[in-house]
């Protein structure tokens, strides 16, 4: 359902999204068959919070979510949380370590 939805706004090349996060924690292979590209993320959120798509509930939920966002901080968003009147809002994905002790899907 999530991904016809997101299939109308954004080009299906751009993403997939094959299973929940349920499904893939009972079996971290399926893990990769979910993914987004950078400038599909880009696109959907532009969508999102430009063209009305979304009431402004919803808008302030995902936005406040995405600001309260506590893993990967060490990640992309390192070199700008010390900077003053910049607010980093983003999600990562932590990923788990596989059973040969790499750590996968990890973003």
């Amino acid at each position: 359902q999530t991904d016809s939805f997101i299939a109308t706004l954004i080009p299906r090349s751009s993403f997939q999204i094959a299973y929940t996060e349920e499904e893939m924690s009972a079996d971290h292979n399926k893990a990769y068959s979910n993914y987004t590209s950078p400038l599909g993320a880009a696109m959907l959120m532009n969508r999102l919070f430009t063209e009305g798509l979304i009431d402004d509930e919803k808008q302030s939920f995902i936005k406040n979510t995405l600001k309260e966002c506590k893993t990967g901080v060490d990640r992309i968003a390192a070199p700008l949380l010390d900077k003053e009147g910049v607010v980093i809002a983003h999600k990562t994905g932590s990923g788990y370590v596989n059973e040969n002790g790499v750590l996968a899907a990890h973003n």
